[in-house]
């Protein structure tokens, strides 16, 4: 059972409340193959499944931000990623011996699944925090309905 505090934790941070904030401020575009991200700021909207299936490397100025209704799959071949991903689902990493390292943050709101096996010091998977990230995500991805009110000197 999920408490009401959780329940209005998933309802703000969920697929559908990240597509109600950005609303008709976008274009949408079909998308499928290599994503040349270089230092633009690209945010996905999917409303199924994402499946990574090569490395993302972002410019200096660069930010990929991937929501999802659907899980979000790397595909086992791949060994580095930047970026935010979120998802309504699953965030699964691969069943593969190759190390996986997540330059950005992840949020799944069923769960991670770390499905990575290394031997040896190399950890399986490696999540590195990116704070400049968030600077970069656009004003109708990040904040929600905000109301000004002027005070008093």
């Amino acid at each position: 059972m999920v408490s009401t505090i959780s329940s209005a934790a998933l309802a703000d941070n969920s697929y559908a409340e990240f597509k109600r904030r950005v609303g008709n401020k976008v274009t949408p575009q079909a998308y499928s193959g290599l994503l040349p991200v270089g230092d633009n700021v690209v945010v996905i909207l999917s409303e199924g499944p994402v499946t990574i299936t090569s490395n993302i490397t972002l410019g200096s100025q660069g930010l990929l931000v991937v929501i999802a209704k659907g899980d979000i799959s790397i595909n086992p071949t791949v060994n580095n990623i930047q970026g935010l991903f979120l998802t309504d689902g699953t965030f699964k990493t691969g069943d593969s011996a190759t190390p996986l390292v997540i330059d950005g943050s992840v949020a799944a709101l069923t769960g991670v699944t770390l499905q990575r096996t290394t031997t040896g010091a190399t950890p399986a998977e490696l999540f590195v925090y990116h704070s400049e990230y968030l600077s970069r995500l656009p004003a109708g991805v990040l904040r929600r309905n905000q109301f000004k009110k002027e005070l008093a000197p």
